[in-house]
């Protein structure tokens, strides 16, 4: 793929400020300091440890994009034509609106830290246009395969483990991230009450349903610990994947979040409250479920939409 001819190749430089943080080139980047942006990232911003990952391969691959180029300038020198032709390299190789909008972001985070380090406004990322992310309707997850899947696998060691993440995403409609990072002692099973830290370690309750009580005190026991050791992400989104399936095709985790909500709405729950227990920063993102919520929009319509 051929990029647009930026100049951004390497030229060793250190400055030091009142916090000894070490500047150097756009090409060679000191791992202290992507160690501090992640610090940052997460001491600060509060940001999730998947988005402080991905932040870290984004910036990683800002750097990498830098090497083909051939002028010398510092990382605290790069200027918004730059971050432009970085905006117009990835839409020429075709990568999601989605991405880009991430990539930049993560840009202007690490601008935004690496200003307050150096007492200077460092923005070249601040007001660039990224493509707009088309909206998509949101697919919720079988009911039955769902279901099948809860009454009829065995609760063995094997798969005790992916049922009852597969339980608490139907229940309460977490994501996998949330059900990963859940506590013995974020139960208060007198109360079915589950103590939830989401995105951003933004903190919320939900609530079950005693059906699933059985299940959820059988793997939780009386631990306080941590109920998953190290957890990795992906492997979890993979057995779930392998082990939920419709019509030959395995059902992805986050459909059974969306399920959750969709039953949530056809069962009469206010759109505010939905919103809470689903932990969105805003109602604008849960209205999106009203998109695909047949039965809802049939019974507004039959309500409220004129007729002969």
């Amino acid at each position: 793929t051929t990029f647009p001819n930026v100049f951004l190749r390497t030229r060793t430089r250190t400055r030091t400020n009142h916090h000894s943080l070490k500047i150097t080139s756009i090409m060679i980047i000191d791992n202290n300091l992507t160690s501090k942006f992640n610090l940052y990232l997460r001491d600060v911003l509060r940001r999730s440890r998947r988005t402080c990952q991905e932040y870290d391969k984004d910036l990683r691959y800002f750097i990498e994009w830098s090497k083909i180029a051939s002028t010398p300038l510092p990382i605290d020198e790069v200027t918004t034509p730059i971050v432009c032709a970085y905006v117009a390299a990835m839409t020429s190789r075709g990568l999601s609106a989605a991405t880009i909008k991430r990539r930049v972001s993560c840009l202007r985070s690490f601008y935004s830290w690496l200003s307050l380090h150096q007492s200077r406004e460092i923005a070249p990322a601040q007001r660039i246009l990224t493509p707009k992310i088309t909206s998509r309707l949101v697919v919720p997850a079988n009911e039955n395969a769902v279901r099948e899947y809860l009454y009829k696998t065995p609760a063995t060691d094997a798969q005790l483990q992916v049922k009852f993440t597969v339980a608490m995403m139907y229940a309460c409609g977490l994501r996998l991230s949330e059900v990963l990072a859940l506590r013995g002692s974020d139960f208060d099973f007198p109360r079915r009450l589950v103590h939830i830290i989401g995105k951003g370690n933004k903190e919320r309750f939900c609530l079950y349903d005693a059906s699933f009580e059985p299940l959820i005190m059988h793997f939780v026991g009386g631990s306080t610990d941590p109920l998953f050791d190290n957890p990795n992400e992906a492997t979890f989104r993979w057995a779930i994947i392998h082990a939920v399936r419709h019509d030959g095709r395995g059902i992805h985790p986050h459909q059974i979040r969306h399920l959750y909500a969709c039953r949530c709405l056809e069962n009469g729950m206010p759109l505010k409250t939905l919103s809470l227990l689903l932990g969105h920063s805003s109602v604008k993102t849960t209205e999106r479920y009203l998109n695909i919520d047949r039965r809802l929009l049939a019974g507004s319509v039959s309500l409220y939409a004129p007729t002969l």
